[in-house]
């Protein structure tokens, strides 16, 4: 576990899920459109449907270049079928420059920003910070605590990291979303791509995760209860506990990757004969559409898990329509879910299983699947009143209509106001009968 663990070049992006159901409510959920007006008023500088480019393939020739990479991958990764539903939508945000101090230095870096729409209301930001080089393995972790690092501007003035990303974020959208720090932090995703790590053996990816596995264990797991007592976290855990964390879930033997709870680690081995069959940019890219991929879904579930939880805890609270409302609403997120999951081509879903598992998105699947389950039987029951009401109206009414002929027949030519009391009466005394039945329904 032991070995020097200099970095010679990493790229650090933070994939960060925001709620987007209210703007985009006001254009239809229609994301070329919402997307079309940021451009307009200056926000973004390009974006693309990746159906209006395999429509009109002219578009491309206009793309900015990151935009063209991201399009290959969407191509690569997601099924034509999803692809023609017009679904989401990217955009390349304006590059900039700033200075993050960590505990140990201050890093130059280069910001590319980018944005995912899904027309099911949620956005994946991506701040993604490229080539920090000679990195320690503690400036990495500090990367990874954005609410612990800081920003320097213009030289002197300091602030969070994270304070600088929700910022940034809210002068995209004029301050017309709301972002709460701790939700932030519990779901974004920080991806680490490490970049021509020196390391020769016959027996790759083993020999190299075997030399620096406590470096990987610390970059991937070190929690923050930790964070400004030790770097070496994997001093006070088992090995085999390190072992059973540390899960390569790469098929290339030079650039295993790791995923722990919401951190992602990838690191290219440069090899006495280094194989160039991809370009790093591009792969760093094609991690992106996947894991943005992975954090929608698990933002989707999260969102329909909350509203079952509500409903679970409040039942009588809701009408039935209000119920069969909420479930429609489920299905149509628990469909972006399901559309999400089919990836192109076998390597693909292979690697989005991988994450999948890594984070933990199978087990709150099956939450969801119980909680809905429950939803439906709540719709079930509160159906099974809304019938005996009107059961009972209806049986209200044969009563009335049953006084009046009782009245008609052995009293005929009784006067209006004395048959109309005596059907005033009559339904008071069912109304008193059934009272407590009747009103366990109403709302």
């Amino acid at each position: 576990m032991s070995g020097e663990f200099i970095i010679p070049e990493a790229d650090v992006v933070y994939l960060i899920p925001i709620d987007l159901s209210n703007l985009l409510k006001r254009y239809n959920y229609d994301v070329s459109v919402f997307l079309k007006i940021l451009k307009e008023i200056g926000k973004i500088d390009d974006y693309y449907i990746p159906a209006d480019i395999k429509e009109r393939p002219q578009i491309l020739k206009d793309m900015t270049d990151d935009n063209k990479l991201f399009f290959a991958s969407d191509i690569d990764y997601f099924e034509e079928d999803y692809l023609s539903l017009k679904r989401f939508g990217r955009a390349d945000l304006r590059d900039f420059q700033i200075k993050i101090r960590t505990n140990s230095t201050v890093l130059d870096c280069k910001i590319k920003p980018y944005l995912t729409v899904f027309n099911v209301g949620v956005g994946i930001y991506t701040f993604w910070i490229r080539r920090i080089s000679n990195a320690t393995k503690n400036d990495v972790i500090d990367l990874c605590f954005i609410n612990k690092i800081t920003v320097l501007e213009n030289g002197k003035k300091e602030r969070k990291v994270i304070d600088f990303i929700i910022d940034r974020i809210g002068s995209l959208f004029n301050n017309n979303i709301k972002i709460n720090k701790e939700d932030l932090l519990e779901n974004m995703l920080t991806m680490i791509f490490i970049k021509n790590f020196p390391f020769e053996s016959e027996n790759l990816p083993y020999d190299f995760i075997e030399t620096y596995k406590g470096h990987i264990f610390d970059i991937l797991t070190l929690p923050e209860r930790y964070y400004g007592k030790t770097y070496d976290y994997h001093k006070t855990r088992t090995r085999e506990y390190i072992d059973q964390v540390l899960r390569n879930i790469s098929v290339r033997h030079d650039f295993p990757v790791f995923v722990s709870n919401n951190r992602f680690l990838g690191i290219k081995i440069m090899t006495e004969k280094p194989i160039e069959d991809y370009d790093f940019m591009k792969r760093i890219i094609f991690n992106i559409v996947l894991y943005s991929n992975a954090v929608l879904q698990l933002r989707l579930l999260k969102n329909i898990n909350s509203q079952l939880s509500n409903i679970i805890k409040n039942p009588k609270q809701l009408s039935i329509g209000r119920l069969v409302s909420m479930r429609e609403a489920i299905f149509r997120d628990l469909e972006e879910y399901i559309n999400t999951r089919i990836q192109r081509y076998e390597i693909w879903r292979k690697a989005m299983e991988d994450a999948a598992a890594e984070l933990g998105i199978p087990e709150l699947y099956k939450a969801t699947q119980e909680r809905l389950e429950m939803l439906n039987m709540y719709i079930q029951t509160a159906y099974q009143k809304a019938s005996n009401v009107l059961f009972i109206v209806l049986n209200s009414l044969v009563i009335i209509s049953a006084v009046i002929e009782i009245l008609s027949y052995f009293f005929f030519g009784i006067s209006l106001a004395v048959a109309l009391s005596a059907v005033i009466v009559s339904l008071l005394i069912w109304v008193v009968i059934s009272y407590k039945y009747f009103a366990m329904y109403l709302r």
